[in-house]
């Protein structure tokens, strides 16, 4: 679709840009089973003090495909407030990152989750960032009952080998990149 088809499409909804929300026809995928590609990795750092690691999955095959799911994993031993995280919470989150990094061909080891929070990710980052990224794997999302907001309820994630294999291709080469090693001053214009 292009800008000037979606921009159609919006107007002919009868969206009001003053009182609708922008974020009106934006679904997360439904719970269920996904072929998905490791898109993007990177730290995220909010105002609040929240920090994570924030996955980029991109879904490469059935009527979802093209669709991306962002699964944030938070490595934080204590709350806001300075108490201690919940154990069961430290502990998924944990054995989700060692999963995600298995089935993207990353040994992460225990020595990677030493030190200060940030140092963390910057470091896991970086590792998931040299190369890493493109691997193909399920994804299995469910969701469970929030009981502050029942109508936000909680997604879960658990990740798979997939069957489907995606070959890495070699970045086409750019017919332009050595042209200026060949410009000297008489091809210039001025």
């Amino acid at each position: 679709m292009s800008l000037q088809d979606a921009v159609n499409e919006i107007m002919k909804s009868g969206w009001n840009a003053k009182t609708d929300s922008a974020n009106d026809g934006f679904d997360n995928l439904k719970p269920g089973t996904y072929e998905v590609m490791l898109d993007k990795v990177n730290h995220a750092a909010f105002p609040s003090g929240y920090e994570c690691i924030n996955f980029s999955f991109q879904v490469i095959a059935g009527a979802d495909a093209g669709r991306k799911e962002f699964v944030h994993v938070n490595l934080a031993d204590k709350k806001k407030d300075g108490s201690p995280m919940p154990d069961f919470v430290v502990s998924k989150n944990i054995k989700l990152l060692f999963k995600i990094a298995a089935l993207s061909e990353l040994q992460l080891t225990p020595d990677d989750l030493a030190g200060d929070e940030t140092g963390i990710y910057e470091r896991v980052v970086a590792k998931f960032n040299a190369g890493h990224e493109g691997q193909v794997m399920q994804m299995k999302i469910t969701e469970s009952p929030n009981k502050k907001d029942p109508s936000s309820p909680y997604r879960n994630y658990d990740f798979a080998e997939s069957d489907i294999k995606v070959e890495q291709a070699e970045a086409p080469q750019d017919p332009f990149a050595n042209a200026a090693d060949n410009i000297d001053d008489s091809d210039l214009p001025f």
